[in-house]
């Protein structure tokens, strides 16, 4: 950030493996994330079949099924972040447990 002005600290994006379940658990402990990013570009309403031979996209795709962001703004206190990075710590412990990992 430049000197003079703020982050706007929008999203904090992370990727986990089974994001359906780690998203239940954190939802269990009241802790919100959201999806900004469930489809890639090419697969858009708006530019369906524009895309031609774009390839492999398999990190691309891999990435839309994976990301979720947690709550990112100037508003969280201390104890809020100590909650939302403990939520994390436990859901992807339980999500390593329950995988056999």
């Amino acid at each position: 950030t430049l000197p003079g002005y703020t982050h706007t600290y929008a999203q904090y994006t992370i990727r986990v493996p089974d994001r359906e379940s780690f998203v239940k658990r954190l939802n269990k402990m009241e802790i919100p994330t959201a999806c900004h990013y469930p489809v890639t570009l090419d697969q858009q309403a708006a530019v369906l079949g524009t895309f031609r031979n774009a390839g492999e996209l398999t990190n691309a795709y891999r990435a839309a099924n994976e990301v979720i962001s947690l709550p990112m703004h100037p508003w969280l206190t201390h104890e809020d972040v100590k909650q939302i990075a403990d939520g994390v710590k436990i859901a992807l412990s339980e999500s390593l447990c329950c995988k056999g990992v």
